[in-house]
C-alpha cells in the first residue's frame, strides 16, 4: 500500500510540494536500499518564462495564466553519525496546468526520473565515504541502469 502525504507552504509566492507518494522506481529502490530515503520535491520555477522564445513552439495559442512552471528535485538521503547526508538532482522548466499538482500529473518527471535518481545517488555516494548503506546504494545504481536499459530496448522495438 502506498501512503500519500502532502505538504504545501507559501512564502512570498513560492510554492513547494513535498510528497511521500512513491513512484514505481522509488518503491523498487526502497526494497533494494532500505537505508536510503529517495523522494521527489517540486517547487515553483520562477526562472523560466512562458514568453521565453525557447517555449514558443508549444505555447503558441495558450494563455500564460493557465500554466505554472515547476522545478523538480530527486533527493536521496541517509543518516550518518546522527546527521542527514543527501545527494540531489534537479530539473527546471516543467510546465503544468495551473491548479494541477505535478507530483500527481507528472510523477516520473517527464521520463527523467531514473537519470535524476541515478545522479542523486551518485552524489550521495560521493559524500558518505564508508557507510553501511554503500553497498545498498551501489545495488540501487545497478538496478537503475537495468531499468534504463530495458526502457531503451523497449523504445527501440518496432511498433
Amino acid at each position: 500500500m502506498v501512503h500519500r502525504c502532502e505538504r504545501e507552504s507559501s512564502e512570498q509566492e513560492t510554492t513547494k510540494l513535498e510528497t511521500i507518494m512513491k513512484t514505481k522506481l522509488q518503491l523498487q529502490l526502497a526494497i533494494i536500499a532500505p537505508l536510503v530515503d529517495i523522494h521527489t520535491l517540486w517547487s515553483r520555477d520562477y526562472d523560466d518564462s512562458f514568453s521565453d522564445p525557447i517555449n514558443k513552439d508549444w505555447t503558441e495559442g495558450l494563455e500564460a495564466k493557465d500554466w505554472k512552471c515547476w522545478q523538480s528535485e530527486i533527493r536521496a538521503s541517509i543518516v550518518k553519525n546522527g546527521e542527514l547526508v543527501s545527494g540531489s538532482a534537479y530539473l527546471g522548466g516543467t510546465w503544468e496546468k495551473t491548479g494541477g499538482k505535478p507530483h500527481i500529473s507528472n510523477p516520473e518527471i517527464s521520463g527523467y526520473e531514473p537519470q535524476m535518481t541515478e545522479e542523486a545517488l551518485e552524489e550521495l555516494l560521493s559524500r558518505i565515504g564508508k557507510h553501511d548503506s554503500e553497498s545498498q546504494i551501489k545495488a540501487a545504481l545497478k538496478h537503475i541502469k537495468e531499468v534504463m536499459q530495458a526502457s531503451y530496448k523497449a523504445q527501440m522495438q518496432p511498433a
